[in-house]
């Protein structure tokens, strides 16, 4: 009877056990990770929309206006007549877009373009998951 009560009582000491409660736990960690990595990527996507409904809302101002908005007006040109144009046909943008990419950082615009992105006459870009401005290179952000 004392046998039995110690086999019971040593079931962690049994290697099968053991390896299947140790494959259990790595195979929770290894989910949990996954869907971090979704979630990343999600944000990723996310940004990726939000860009272009900017290069879109930009590129409408230009058509109506006849030139991008510089450093200092920026995105304002979106939601106002910061230009003072009389071809100038916004809002382009809603109200519920905030200029700011999915981890929190404003969206970086740069008129004329510093870093040449996709052959654009204009920068803009997520700063990306780091939060550091690479010009768009590294894990920035930025629409193909």
């Amino acid at each position: 009877m004392l046998s039995q009560m110690n086999e019971s009582k040593s079931w962690y000491r049994n290697p099968i056990i053991l390896s299947l409660g140790l494959i259990f736990i790595v195979g929770i960690v290894m989910l949990n990770l996954d869907s971090q990595d979704e979630m990343a990527l999600g944000k990723r996507d996310a940004q990726l929309i939000d860009l272009s409904i900017y290069d879109e809302a930009l590129n409408m101002v230009f058509q109506d206006v006849g030139s991008y908005p510089s450093n200092e007006i920026g995105f304002r040109v979106l939601y106002a007549n910061e230009l003072q144009h009389k071809n100038w046909n916004g809002p382009y943008l809603g109200g519920k877009m905030k200029n700011i990419d999915q981890w929190g950082n404003p969206l970086i615009y740069r008129y004329p373009s510093k870093c040449g992105i996709n052959s654009k006459k204009f920068d803009l870009y997520s700063k990306g998951p780091n939060g550091i401005d690479e010009c768009g290179a590294g894990d920035d952000v930025t629409k193909k």
